[in-house]
């Protein structure tokens, strides 16, 4: 019984892991417009730009895919400040 549990645990563990390694085709491309516009104006884009970039109609849609990619650990966003994104890790495929 015991030999299952850490059995279930470490493969567990293994399938977080690997989620948090890998980004989507859309959340891939969300997090290299995050990279090349803080480059290019010193400063992260907002919401309505990503948005625009993204082509999708709502901001939600926006805040959902930030939030896995936060989840997945490649950015950090602070709580209540306007553009307030850290890019915290590279992709590298």
């Amino acid at each position: 019984m015991i030999l299952l549990i850490n059995y279930c645990l470490n493969f567990t563990t293994l399938l977080c892991y690997n989620k948090l390694i890998m980004l989507t085709k859309r959340q891939l491309q969300l997090y290299n417009f995050l990279k090349s516009y803080s480059k290019e104006h010193h400063i992260m884009p907002s919401f309505e730009e990503m948005k625009v970039f993204m082509n999708v109609k709502s901001k939600s849609v926006i805040h959902t895919m930030l939030g896995y990619i936060e989840w997945k650990g490649f950015i950090k966003r602070y709580e209540n400040k306007a553009r307030a994104i850290e890019i915290i890790k590279e992709y590298n495929l």
